[in-house]
């Protein structure tokens, strides 16, 4: 088996069959190679390289150079590429002839060097920068390794030798050729024609609605008023005037403008209209004086200015020939029909309605409690004390005096009051009259102070407008009819009960009491502390006098009062005990005042 053979290693060979031993691997012979094991032969070394004896790989040239022939065995095989040729790569059989627009100064180059711009280099293999031609007058080249230069385009001149850019015509000028030499080949633009930019070939035509003289940098625009309608003007000559019936407001126009309806276009002023005023209106375009201008006809009216129609004047108002505003039919009529043409189209309001505005279509009804003659502007109020239930009334005829029992304050009311409770109204009443002090109307609608009842006896009524009488309080007396006032019991007497018709309902304050004031409904008690008796019937309470002493409350006559024993007296009046006689003094009689 082969496993027990030893394999020949890279860059060795053997060509015998059963030998035995590694000594019998040859090295590859100069100019041949082997990359790999068990090889009878060596493979011959190829162009751009080099192989040594024994090589297990190719040796590349490095670039600048060739090799341009099998089978070589060391690097001096390796040529330097010639000048006017390079390689930029390893491991060639030749070099690369230097292009057109580029040199190859020196032997061994690997790269290429370009021609700088204002020059160009048309041939191959050229060995030195003497090769670089500079562009002549007329042509340029603005990139490196330009194998010819470029003919200046139109529009532009490249007046230097060796010229690397272009030189632009200036606005206002234009350069048809290529190959300009010089800034006399940028010509002026002609009349009609314009240039606004630099470095351009041709120039522009003039537009309509401008001119254009010689050496324009730009159209010059047509003034407002004026119109060009043709290009390539040449002068302000060529702006022609707006006809009459036209205008221009704007500069530059190639046409004017038709005068629209409405106005009108004097030739004097061709850059703006003239509006009709109001009051008139024009109903075609392209008029050419005031004189277009028709006054609105009677029924009609115009407030605005350039008006090209009248409006019919509306309901509620008239308008006369050549009226820029409508008139109002005045108060107090009405006008119900569009086109009214003078105030006689004004109606006055029929009887019974009326109007309080202004330019109205028609008039209102007059109201309940109102009157309205024809041509009212208001309607007028029926007056206190009347009243007026229906509309549509035509005269204060129509506003009947309220009725007895009624009555009616206010103005302009469709119906009067009822009478209230303790009041009476005759007819045509515009207040209510009180009933009198000292009576009373209970029921409503009374009509006649005949209604007014006296009060009864007991009773009575200190006011007016009353619907009852008041009961006579206690402490009091009513005794007669129709009282307006109530009587006061007097002192030293009460009356207890209400509705007392007499003064024999006023009784005396009983024994051991009091009454200082009239009209009470109840006696005081006697006081304990300082008055002894209270007679009947009296008014105030009296002290026991001097020499007495006080016996007990309530009691109603003079003997309550006791007379001071012997041994006491007494110096003041309304006590209620007597003093020891003092030491030195004697007081020997009963009812002593003094010791």
């Amino acid at each position: 088996m082969r496993s027990s053979v030893d394999a020949c290693s890279p860059g060795t060979y053997q060509t015998f069959i059963n030998n035995s031993s590694a000594t019998a691997c040859v090295p590859c012979p100069d100019g041949t190679y082997n990359p790999t094991f068990w090889q009878s032969s060596c493979y011959r070394c190829p162009t751009g390289s080099y192989c040594p004896h024994g090589s297990n790989t190719t040796y590349t040239c490095p670039s600048g150079t060739y090799q341009p022939i099998q089978g070589r065995s060391s690097s001096q095989s390796c040529l330097n590429c010639l000048a006017g040729t390079y390689n930029p790569y390893t491991g060639q059989a030749s070099c690369s002839i230097c292009p057109v627009g580029f040199y190859c100064a020196v032997d061994g180059a690997n790269d290429t060097n370009p021609c700088p711009t204002g020059t160009c280099q048309p041939a191959t293999g050229s060995t030195s920068n003497q090769a670089c031609l500079q562009c002549p007058i007329g042509t340029y080249s603005s990139n490196h390794g330009a194998a010819t230069c470029f003919n200046c385009p139109s529009g532009y001149y490249c007046d230097t030798i060796g010229a690397n850019t272009t030189k632009p015509c200036p606005a206002a000028t234009y350069q048809p050729i290529y190959g300009a030499q010089s800034a006399y080949a940028c010509l002026q633009c002609p009349a009609g024609t314009y240039n606004s930019n630099p470095g351009q070939s041709s120039c522009s035509n003039c537009p309509s609605g401008y001119y254009c003289t010689v050496g324009a940098t730009a159209a010059r625009p047509c003034p407002a008023g004026t119109y060009q309608p043709m290009t390539r003007g040449i002068s302000v000559q060529a702006c022609l005037n707006c006809p009459s019936g036209t205008y221009n407001p704007y500069p530059a126009q190639s046409s004017c403008n038709v005068c629209p309806s409405g106005y009108y276009c004097d030739v004097r002023t061709p850059n703006t209209t003239k509006q009709c005023p109001s009051g008139t209106y024009q109903p075609s375009p392209g008029s050419i004086s005031a004189l277009a201008c028709i006054n609105c006809p009677a029924g009609t009216y115009n407030p605005s200015v350039g008006q090209s129609s009248c409006l019919s004047c509306p309901i509620g108002y008239y308008c006369p020939i050549e009226s820029s505003d409508m008139q109002p039919c005045p108060t107090g009529t009405s006008q119900p029909s569009t086109g009214a043409a003078s105030v006689q189209a004004c109606l006055k309001c029929l009887n019974g309605t009326f109007n309080p505005y202004i330019g109205q279509p028609s008039c209102r009804t007059c109201s309940s409690g109102y009157y309205c003659p024809a041509g009212a502007s208001s309607q007028r109020s029926c007056p206190t004390g009347t009243y007026q239930p229906i509309e549509v009334s035509t005269s204060i005829q129509a506003c009947a005096p309220c009725q007895n029992g009624t009555y009616n304050p206010n103005i302009g009311q469709p119906n009067c009051f009822t009478c209230p409770v303790g009041y009476y109204c005759t007819a045509g009443s515009s207040t209510t009259q009180s009933c009198p002090t000292g009576t009373y109307q209970p029921i409503m609608g009374a009509m006649t102070v005949q209604a007014c009842l006296a009060c009864p006896v007991g009773t009575c009524n200190p006011y007016t407008g009353q619907s009852s009488c008041f009961s006579c309080p206690a402490g009091y007396y009513c005794d007669a009819i129709g009282a307006s006032n109530i009587e006061s019991c007097p002192s030293g007497t009460y009356q207890p009960i209400m509705g007392a018709d007499s003064v024999h309902y006023c009784l005396n304050c009983p024994n051991g009491t009091y009454n200082t004031y009239s009209g009470q409904s109840s006696c005081n008690n006697c006081p304990s502390d300082s008055y002894i008796y209270c007679a009947t019937g009296t008014n105030v309470s009296v002290p026991c006098p001097s020499g007495t002493y006080f016996g007990s409350v309530g009691n109603g006559s003079m003997p309550v009062c006791l007379l001071c024993p012997a041994g006491t007296f007494n110096p003041s009046s309304g006590q209620t005990s007597c003093s020891m006689c003092p030491i030195g003094y004697y007081c020997d009689v009963v009812g002593a005042s003094s010791s």
